[in-house]
């Protein structure tokens, strides 16, 4: 790859280390993430365990800054590649799994520990990789990440939909690969971090000050929560949705979540990248949120239509391609939002919030559920939602359109708390 004679010396392996790591997470993602909750309904599994599979990531995301803490006790790579390993190790026991309560189990720890050492990766990138070669790094991971997933989803899908049982040791062998993969980290040399100060703390108390205080920030993040809420309903009735009521087969789950999915997605990307340079951020993240409620909309309508297939893959690309746009546009405003010096307690904030909305949404959509409403009346009321985010943005202009342009210095002081070092 020409681009490595472009890295510098210091960061070459890392850099190699980091793509080597990327082929192994596209083949679990396309072998497992796509049909890991219909796998789990067929099993046996009910709303519940579908619940808390749909929130694992969500869980460990809570953990996610603790996690963060041990790169300034442990500065090596090795801190990274056994966080990797305690990711990929659950799927080599899938060979003796056919209970649905351990199918569940094995995927939530995997899935909980990669949401909590997600910074791990970030900060060691900071130690390791010089800043003008981390966006080639960035690109490179993300494109190998998905083209390797791309084929594994359309291979995994053919192989279950002719022997369901075949994850057995399709999960196993998918699992090794992505553990042999992970070696080259573990042997990365030393490196400091920088711009690490041991006495700085910035705890909660400190965090939630922010909203107090900046009354912007506080309706935005009101407002994109309730816009962004609607769609985690979806997540524990979805597979439910796949197997009971469309039939599927995992070739057709796996093209529309697997291969069409992730096409889009880049493509948004692509486009919403594109547009942030001509139109406002704050009318993208409008844009966006009144378009999330095409998915829901047409996935309803699905069990209407005589090729239920063509829906599904028509609302997950659509999907894909309109969150992208979504989640740039919103990252975004909270840097604009943000006053210099306080990013990281704006930007753990918006994490913070998203969170929450992970673990709650899939419980009041377990409720929902639960209490007799229909699923399709489920994803009628997850377009609502989303079309009054809309909406309520539109309306909140007056207020809202001071988002746009970045505070002055000191527009927003926050005062930490006593004995709290900001």
């Amino acid at each position: 790859m020409r681009v490595l004679w472009r890295v510098p010396s210091l960061s070459r392996d890392f850099f190699v280390a980091s793509l080597a790591d990327a082929l192994g997470t596209g083949l679990l993602a396309g072998a497992v993430q796509p049909f890991a909750g219909v796998l789990a309904r067929r099993l046996g599994a009910n709303a519940e365990l579908l619940t808390v599979l749909s929130m694992a990531p969500f869980i460990g995301f809570l953990f996610a800054v603790p996690a963060s803490r041990l790169v300034y006790l442990y500065r090596w790579g090795t801190l990274l590649a056994v966080a990797r390993m305690l990711i990929r190790i659950p799927f080599l026991f899938f060979f003796w799994i056919s209970q649905p309560a351990l199918f569940v189990g094995f995927l939530v720890w995997s899935s909980a520990v990669d949401g909590a050492t997600k910074p791990l990766y970030e900060s060691l990138t900071r130690a390791h990789i010089r800043v003008s070669v981390r966006p080639a790094l960035f690109k490179w991971v993300r494109i190998i990440n998905i083209a390797v997933s791309l084929p594994v989803a359309w291979f995994t899908g053919k192989l279950l939909d002719r022997s369901p049982d075949s994850y057995r040791w399709a999960f196993p062998a998918a699992g090794l690969l992505a553990i042999l993969l992970v070696l080259p980290l573990s042997n990365l040399p030393r490196r400091f971090l920088e711009g690490f100060v041991r006495h700085t703390r910035i705890n909660v108390l400190t965090e939630l000050r922010v909203l107090a205080v900046d009354r912007r920030f506080r309706l935005f993040m009101l407002i994109f929560f309730i816009g962004t809420f609607g769609e985690k309903l979806l997540m524990p009735v979805t597979p439910i949705y796949f197997s009971d009521i469309l039939n599927l087969r995992y070739t057709q789950v796996g093209m529309a979540t697997g291969l069409v999915g992730p096409v889009c997605g880049i493509a948004g990307f692509l486009f919403w990248g594109w547009r942030m340079t001509k139109v406002p951020t704050l009318n993208i993240v409008i844009l966006c949120m009144f378009l999330k409620a095409v998915k829901p909309a047409i996935w309803a309508l699905a069990f209407r239509h005589p090729d239920p297939v063509l829906c599904v893959v028509a609302g997950e690309g659509a999907f894909r391609f309109i969150i992208a746009g979504m989640e740039m546009s919103a990252s975004l405003m909270v840097l604009q939002m943000a006053p210099s010096g306080r990013v990281p307690v704006y930007v753990g904030l918006h994490y913070l919030f998203m969170g929450v909305r992970g673990l709650a949404g899939p419980l009041v959509g377990l409720w929902l559920y639960r209490s007799g409403v229909g699923i399709q009346n489920i994803y009628w009321l997850t377009a609502g939602v989303v079309t009054a985010g809309g909406l309520a943005l539109v309306l909140a202009q007056p207020f809202a359109g001071t988002l746009a342009r970045p505070p002055a210095d000191g527009q927003f002081p926050i005062t930490p708390p006593r004995g709290v070092s900001g």
